[in-house]
């Protein structure tokens, strides 16, 4: 049962990246349908065997943070139709991801479910591209080469500056598997490595400048992480970044490149795209309710613009006001110290992984967004995994190598039998193996 729970959390990580992308209806995404299930499947597991692994400082700030948030929606939040369910969803996943992730072997499964889910949302935006449907296409039809007006691509059901950074992510995550190399099969190696190139187009046809940023940082990590490598893998790893940088220059539209470009014009305005403005507002209103904040989900409603936060930071100090925010920093403080701790073992991954994550967090509206909780879970995860190396999960030894290991204390045993003297050792116990 344990297992099938185990094997349900990687199909819900998985399906992270694709947001909404697959609806059931009635049911709602993918996500979350995978997501109820995988929470049950654990729920059933912990009933049955009345074990739950000990929570640390990190869980208990991050779970009250999430409680404060719930108890500003439902008690002061002016927030119309705000998805109530998604902040008990979020404790549940944090607490899962915890009790299912005790070794480096786990950690390293959720990444690489992570990987397979943004490589079918790659595939996804490719493929609106291949059809020629551009953000806006509703209302200008489709992407036309002539004529310029619409010049971003997104997955379906996605937003592309969210799909960007997990792109990003994604792309160092799967750079950290292939720098490791004792993680998955050749299939999943492969695929680790065909994803850098398909991350990259796709990150550039989205067109988002924080995408762009997050992308050289996993980039640099992939580069940085590839001196573990043998030659032949150091050779496939760069052919694959050049293959991504060729294919920009090929199929991503001049005016997409011109945008990613200005990004650094559009900082110095302090525009950012419209979001100076609305961070304007978010320090307002939090001057306005400095203490408990406006409540969760409320931002948008709070302020004259109507528009969303873009980030994290300004959205947390607005909704939830000191309280909250002291709680977040809290949580964040506790994460850095664990990716910093874990820099030896990650090769700096972790590192890496929260700074992608930091970019995106300061322009994006992430406070109660999946991959934010999913990244920060995983940092600690990993610490964990590191500080504690009994906890390392054995190798299942197949039937074949169970009997070379009896076959080889047999012949132990017998050699050197007609030597004068000779007396083997019987006090040695049977060979054991770790069978689950």
């Amino acid at each position: 049962m344990r297992r099938a729970a185990f094997f349900l959390l990687l199909a819900f990580v998985a399906t992270i990246p694709l947001n909404s992308a697959l609806s059931l209806g009635a049911v709602g995404s993918m996500n979350k349908f995978i997501g109820f299930a995988a929470g049950g499947a654990w729920v059933a597991v912990f009933v049955t065997s009345g074990r739950l692994r000990h929570l640390l400082r990190f869980h208990l700030v991050l779970l009250a943070f999430l409680f404060w948030a719930l108890l500003s929606l439902v008690i002061w939040s002016d927030a119309v139709e705000a998805p109530v369910e998604t902040l008990p969803l979020l404790a549940v996943m944090v607490v899962m991801l915890w009790d299912s992730c005790k070794t480096e072997w786990d950690v390293d499964a959720v990444l690489q479910a992570f990987v397979v889910g943004a490589g079918l949302a790659a595939l996804s935006l490719l493929y609106n591209y291949r059809l020629g449907v551009a953000i806006g296409f509703e209302e200008y039809g489709f992407f036309d080469p002539d004529n310029m007006v619409t010049v971003r691509f997104q997955a379906a059901g996605t937003d592309p500056n969210e799909l960007g950074v997990m792109l990003a992510a994604a792309i160092a995550m799967a750079a950290y598997l292939l720098s490791k190399g004792s993680f998955g099969s050749k299939g999943l190696r492969i695929l680790n490595l065909l994803f850098v190139p398909a991350g990259v187009l796709a990150i550039a046809l989205t067109g988002s400048r924080t995408g762009a940023l997050a992308l050289g940082v996993a980039l640099a990590f992939a580069l940085y992480s590839g001196r573990r490598l043998r030659f032949g893998g150091r050779l496939l790893g760069l052919t694959g970044i050049v293959l991504g940088v060729l294919a920009i220059q090929e199929f991503v539209p001049a005016v997409t490149i011109e945008r990613i470009l200005g990004t650094a014009d559009n900082a110095l305005s302090g525009d950012f795209s419209g979001r100076g403005l609305v961070w304007l507002e978010g320090l307002e209103l939090f001057a306005q309710n400095p203490a408990i904040g406006v409540g969760a989900y409320s931002f948008s409603a709070s302020v004259p613009s109507g528009l969303p936060a873009h980030s994290l930071p300004i959205q947390a100090s607005a909704e939830l006001g000191a309280v909250g925010l002291v709680l977040l920093v809290t949580v964040l403080a506790i994460a850095a110290s664990a990716a910093r701790t874990s820099y030896r073992w990650g090769d700096g991954f972790w590192v890496a992984l929260m700074a992608i994550w930091a970019l995106g967090a300061l322009t994006l509206s992430w406070t109660y967004q999946k991959f934010t909780y999913l990244v920060l879970s995983m940092i600690v995860a990993a610490w964990m995994a590191q500080e504690n190396p009994r906890l390392e999960r054995p190798a299942v030894p197949s039937a074949r190598s169970h009997l070379l290991a009896n076959r080889t204390r047999r012949s132990a045993l017998t050699i050197g039998r007609d030597r004068p003297g000779f007396r083997p050792d019987v006090t040695k116990p049977p060979v054991e193996t770790d069978w689950p």
